[in-house]
């Protein structure tokens, strides 16, 4: 079987999952539902476009607490700071050199590091990513090398030895 056709077949399958949800399961709107979910299936086939991404299972169960974690963390970060009277901080733009190899792994590293602490991902550009910080005196590459590995992990892709100073 092709790659493209799992994609589809599995497509089909988690398409028709949020249906059953959306609509709690009801058969009154498989008229509708069926077509939809086909179409959606059809459509997401045409778009797809086969990754070195293989997601591992195991990596997924222990990044969910982490994506939690940081989630839940960066909201008080923020609200923290919007809550001061007189805010005391400058923001600045960091560029990140990022050892994630295709645009889609990258894609979703952005994603996530827009969750961190006072920062958002303005933009990829190559291997660097572009980094609005809120404050500039965080230490915001930590947070980006560790989340880095953790969507590695996730992805199983295998990272080459940091030579850009992004320590």
């Amino acid at each position: 079987m092709s790659a493209r056709l799992r994609y589809s077949v599995s497509m089909i399958v988690v398409y028709a999952i949020i249906w059953a949800v959306l609509t709690g399961g009801s058969s009154d709107s498989l008229a509708i539902g069926i077509p939809t979910i086909l179409l959606a299936a059809i459509v997401s086939a045409c778009l797809y476009e086969p990754s070195i991404i293989r997601w591992r299972l195991l990596a997924l169960f222990r990044f969910i607490p982490y994506f939690l974690w940081h989630s839940i963390k960066g909201g008080f970060a923020v609200a923290k700071l919007a809550l001061r009277k007189s805010p005391d901080f400058t923001s600045t733009v960091i560029k990140f050199n990022t050892r994630l190899p295709d645009h889609g792994s990258q894609v979703f590293m952005s994603s996530i590091a827009s969750l961190l602490p006072g920062t958002l991902i303005m933009d990829i550009q190559g291997d660097q990513l572009l980094v609005h910080v809120i404050d500039a005196s965080m230490n915001i590459q930590d947070d980006l090398n560790h989340l880095e590995t953790e969507i590695a992990n996730l992805l199983g892709i295998e990272l080459e030895a940091r030579v850009d100073g992004n320590e």
